[in-house]
């Protein structure tokens, strides 16, 4: 699924000859590609009409243990991480990002509520764009790091509960609970450390 908008608050139809438009006249208008679930055209829009790099594309279709950032003549290429906690642990979802000076493009596999309110944001006040694409850049980027705040919330509420429960008295369920958070716990720390140094790599 494809939504494009651009630095003015336009909803453009993702067409593939409407996007290979709109590129053609960033210089005059910078726009947004947000493409969900991408498809084999999409991975061919990817390829052919924005010509960005093959290891890049294989990195949105193979998963990544890292976030990670890799710059190109043209643009940059970033690999950052949102997560969701559920009962069996912390979900983390990937989330790949093209950043250029007259355009930027979000692909992810999973639904991203975030980039949605975001794209909802400029729909009603597209000033908030500065019509930059290099500010549009960094309120999606923003956004994606503030849509983890509610996780460390929610899991600091979690540790807190069992923290109560264990001096109350331990219980053989709430060890098992504990268990399980333990790892996805360690995974988060590890991707969060790392996303950390990315974004200060993104702005020097």
């Amino acid at each position: 699924m494809r939504t494009l908008i651009t630095t003015s608050g336009k909803v453009v139809e993702p067409t593939d000859e409407r996007i290979a438009a709109c590129r053609a006249d960033a210089r005059r208008e910078g726009f947004w590609l947000d493409i969900q679930a991408p498809d084999d055209d999409d991975y061919r829009l990817l390829r052919d009409v924005f010509e960005f790099h093959p290891l890049t594309i294989e990195d949105i279709q193979e998963a990544n243990e890292r976030p990670k950032l890799d710059e190109y003549e043209d643009y940059l290429f970033a690999v950052v991480f949102t997560g969701r906690l559920a009962r069996d642990g912390i979900h983390l979802m990937e989330q790949h990002v093209y950043g250029s000076k007259p355009m930027v493009v979000t692909v992810h596999h999973d639904p991203a509520p975030e980039l949605d309110d975001l794209r909802e944001r400029i729909k009603q006040g597209p000033e908030i764009t500065k019509g930059d694409p290099g500010f549009l850049l960094y309120l999606i980027m923003d956004a994606l790091v503030d849509a983890m705040f509610p996780v460390l919330d929610q899991l600091d509420e979690s540790i807190d509960s069992f923290q109560d429960e264990v001096i109350a008295g331990p219980t053989p369920r709430v060890l098992r609970r504990i268990s399980r958070l333990k790892h996805p716990v360690i995974d988060l720390r590890r991707q969060v450390g790392a996303q950390r140094d990315l974004l200060q790599r993104l702005r020097t």
